[in-house]
């Protein structure tokens, strides 16, 4: 109701993780405002099976596609191929766990992990779509409140969205 009919009706966009979370919520206002959607999934398939079903049952339209970002340039650009129309506008959300070290010791393996998503990934699809097309892209990679508010046990997390940030 917020979202008025033909908002983003100048978005080709293009949500990377935008079966769960911030993603799917991404994917919602941007069906509702009219937009050409195509959103992503890696582990999500039954929430993008959900989320698609319900778009097209309200006479939207929208293309999920798998897409793992550990496959490097090569699955970024071989993503961006396969849709019918390049993206003028990238949401990038793609997340693996995060409150998955709560022990409290510093953990060399998740924070790789954590990096793999927020600037590995993301250096990869701005790479690829840089690469692909002459027209400008916007790209949107969220920040989070932990970056201010550090809490306990998180510190992986924080060091690498903020990586990200420096990154973007």
């Amino acid at each position: 109701e917020l979202i008025e009919r033909n908002e983003f009706c100048d978005q080709t966009a293009l949500v990377i993780g935008g079966s769960r979370g911030l993603g799917d919520v991404t994917t919602k206002l941007l069906v509702a405002g009219n937009a050409n959607v195509y959103f992503t999934f890696n582990n999500g398939l039954n929430e993008a099976d959900a989320l698609t079903k319900e778009i097209l049952r309200d006479n939207h339209r929208v293309m999920a596609y798998h897409y793992d970002i550990s496959g490097g340039i090569e699955a970024a650009s071989e993503l961006l191929a396969n849709l019918p129309r390049l993206p003028n506008v990238i949401y990038y959300f793609p997340t693996p766990a995060i409150f998955s070290n709560l022990k409290g010791n510093f953990s060399t393996e998740l924070f790789n992990q954590f990096c793999s998503y927020y600037i590995t990934g993301f250096v990869n699809i701005v790479d690829a779509i840089t690469f692909m097309t002459n027209s400008e892209v916007t790209i949107f990679i969220p920040s989070t409140v932990a970056i201010e508010n550090p809490p306990l046990n998180l510190a992986e997390y924080v060091v690498a969205k903020l990586a990200a940030e420096a990154t973007a």
